[in-house]
């Protein structure tokens, strides 16, 4: 939910902005539905140095912008009728994958605590070897 540099998005911005795209590019093609992804997390409307402002641009919460990247997904529904969209579709996947590198780096500039524990977990806890 923070933006860790001001060239950078914050990483739930990023997330919503592929569910968007995709739907822009292929939902909206097949479905006349489309347009349930807000304006804002798309990015020729919204300057990268505003993303992070809450105040200016609310931002989705992480498990709304995951459901509504899902909804958009519905699209390969219809990729399993037709093989008209293969082109969108490669480009939405080489779109994502952008992002993808453009969130990794993102992590790499981030400062404080670790976001994920890269211990192991243990279950049950009788069980688990002192290394935990």
């Amino acid at each position: 939910m923070r933006q860790h540099d001001p060239l950078m998005s914050p990483l739930v911005w990023d997330l919503a902005h592929i569910g968007q795209q995709e739907e822009l590019w292929l939902l909206r093609a097949v479905d006349a539905a489309g347009g349930m992804l807000p304006a804002n997390i798309d990015s020729s409307t919204t300057p990268s140095n505003i993303r992070g402002r809450a105040a200016e641009l609310p931002l989705l919460p992480p498990a709304d912008a995951g459901s509504l990247r899902r909804g958009a997904r519905r699209v390969l529904d219809v990729l399993e009728r037709t093989d008209e969209a293969l082109f969108d579709f490669a480009m939405v996947v080489q779109h994502e994958q952008q992002h993808d590198e453009t969130m990794l780096a993102t992590l790499q500039l981030r400062s404080g605590p670790p976001l994920l524990d890269r211990r192991p977990r243990c279950r049950p806890a009788a069980r688990c070897p002192a290394a935990c």
